[in-house]
């Protein structure tokens, strides 16, 4: 993921419910982890109080409260927006598809950031 020296922002997405944690947020958490160990910048982007996050916290990653209701709900679409603003992300690495339609929908105008799915299927035609 780098290109010689480079570092990117790397902001994970994951509105998993509170209580749930898995393989994917497992997954996303070493992922987060080693990247951050190797320099670049992670950010972790989750429900309020969700073990997700709180699991973020404990192994010293930045995590960020992210309110996700419906896929075209206009208080997350800003929301993400605003952080895509604050935070100038390069990649985002989106858990559901619903947090995949949200970030491409709130990507800033140009190319920035890249929205992935972590799941690696073809989620979306385009």
């Amino acid at each position: 993921m780098t290109r010689g020296s480079a570092r990117f922002r790397v902001f994970f997405l994951n509105s998993v419910r509170e209580t749930s944690f898995g393989g994917g947020e497992r997954w996303m958490l070493t992922i987060a982890s080693a990247l951050s160990e190797r320099g670049h910048d992670v950010l972790i982007g989750g429900r309020a109080g969700s073990s997700f996050l709180q699991r973020a916290e404990q192994v010293g990653l930045r995590t960020r409260d992210v309110r996700v209701r419906g896929e075209a709900d206009p208080a997350t679409l800003l929301g993400l927006r605003s952080l895509f603003r604050q935070e100038h992300p390069d990649v985002v690495v989106a858990n559901f598809n619903k947090d995949v339609r949200l970030a491409g929908i709130a990507r800033l105008p140009g190319s920035k950031p890249k929205v992935l799915a972590r799941n690696g299927l073809a989620i979306l035609p385009n």
